[in-house]
């Protein structure tokens, strides 16, 4: 049985022949359905035709569109994005609830998309496991219907002036892996992704897989994969890499020294920065929170400061969801004093136990039918993801990558205080589709010296 190791800033790799490529999901044109001989192997190091090459060469180095407003978010493309979020939000309350005291940063889109490139090669009864896991089910969506608007939320969430997003999706194969034909042309059509044959036996593979998650984070995870399981056949990876400035950056010259309380208790000193004036504010008994817009104002980072002593109720709050808990319509504009901390985190490891608890274990278990992909029988055997997250002065910075590898908001007259000296929530977000595109817990800055 053949086994499926995920890694994430996102990259997947299954054991059997195999594929290698990239294209972006962000603003694509669809291209015309592939040639299903795109499906014969190419010698190894060479890459496969794909009606995504011009547009993949445009992800390289992103560019806002300051000429042309945002494009409005197609119906499913809105699903999909609810349903991304729900899965990243389910994975990261089983996360954060086995560690609660430590930092965690996931990308809920870009493990969903790492699980959606290989949900289209799902057979049978575990293609509706990963419609129940994935929530699309909750959301209206097949997989099928998902594949089919990820271009749709790509061109949603293209980015405008001050906003850098990309995100690029990869197969790599083995030379003794059959790859279905169909399933080549979903993940070309829909995902972007080209195709390449490399030999997983030799030192090459492990290099090349992460040189290529290097570049999509432009450097900010040089490495997603430690080593490559023994006969592997297939990778299939996902990278997404963000950069934003602020609407409204912070003064630099008012950054200071000043205490946090981490999650052990210990006191440290970080760098705290400060801004003061009118913010979306939200308060409740349990929470503080604030929204950052960045210079594209779609885009946004709320820090969610639990009251003392009720870090157990905010977390239940979130647990409820969310996009609900801060819906930005409970949001209202207030003069705030703002005191928040620069970040530097990150975080890495192996998702197959959380998703499996997620609602993942039909669709990642050892029963698990991956017929669409291959006649070669496949096993899911870790999933292995990476993110890092940064917030300075002049705006936030985040990259994430997911591995699957196998083996044979009225006014307020009234001035707030937000002091987040504490450990805090956040959430980056995209508000027209609800793109979850990070969320994390800062147990610790990780800016102290």
């Amino acid at each position: 049985m053949r086994k499926i190791f995920l890694a994430g800033a996102c990259v997947a790799a299954i054991a059997g022949a195999a594929l290698a490529g990239f294209g972006p999901v962000l603003a694509q044109t669809p291209p015309s359905r592939p040639d299903p001989s795109t499906a014969t192997p190419v010698p190894a190091g060479t890459t496969s035709p794909s009606p995504h090459v011009a547009a993949n060469a445009a992800t390289q180095t992103p560019t806002a569109r300051p000429d042309a407003g945002p494009t409005p978010p197609s119906e499913a493309a809105a699903h999909l994005a609810t349903s991304q979020a729900a899965m990243g939000e389910a994975l990261f309350g089983q996360m954060h609830a086995s560690a609660p005291a430590h930092t965690l940063v996931i990308s809920p889109t870009s493990v969903a998309t790492a699980l959606g490139l290989l949900g289209q090669g799902a057979s049978g009864a575990t293609v509706t496991s990963f419609e129940d896991a994935l929530h699309l089910k909750d959301n209206g969506l097949t997989l099928a219907a998902a594949a089919n608007a990820e271009s749709e939320l790509g061109a949603a969430l293209a980015p405008h002036t001050g906003v850098q997003l990309q995100m690029a999706n990869a197969i790599w194969a083995s030379n003794t892996l059959k790859l279905e034909p169909q399933f080549v042309q979903k993940e070309q059509a829909a995902y972007g992704a080209e195709i390449r044959n490399i030999d997983f036996t030799g030192p090459r593979a492990l290099t090349e897989i992460n040189n290529w998650v290097s570049e999509k984070t432009m450097g900010k995870i040089p490495k997603v994969v430690d080593a490559l399981p023994a006969q592997m056949q297939i990778a299939l990876v996902n990278a997404l890499h963000f950069k934003g400035r602020w609407e409204t950056p912070f003064d630099t010259s008012a950054t200071a020294l000043a205490p946090f309380t981490r999650a052990d208790k210990t006191k440290i000193n970080v760098p705290e920065m400060h801004r003061s004036g009118d913010a979306s504010y939200l308060e409740t008994a349990s929470f503080q929170a604030a929204a950052l817009p960045f210079a594209d104002p779609r885009f946004e980072l709320i820090v969610v400061l639990p009251r003392e002593g009720a870090e157990d109720a905010t977390a239940a709050a979130l647990a409820k969801g969310w996009g609900e808990t801060l819906d930005s319509s409970k949001f209202a504009i207030s003069n705030v004093k703002l005191a928040l901390p620069r970040m530097s985190l990150s975080w890495g490891g192996d998702l197959l136990a959380p998703l499996e608890r997620a609602g993942f274990a039909g669709a990642l278990g050892a029963k698990a039918d991956f017929g669409a992909l291959s006649a070669q029988r496949i096993t899911v055997g870790a999933v292995a993801h990476r993110s890092t997250f940064e917030v300075d002065e002049t705006g936030a910075e985040g990259s994430s990558a997911t591995a699957i590898m196998g083996t044979r908001s009225a006014r307020i007259e009234k001035t707030f205080e937000m002091t987040v000296d504490r450990p805090f929530y956040f959430l980056l977000r995209e508000k027209l589709t609800g793109s979850a595109l990070f969320l994390g817990y800062a147990a610790d800055p990780g800016t102290h010296s």
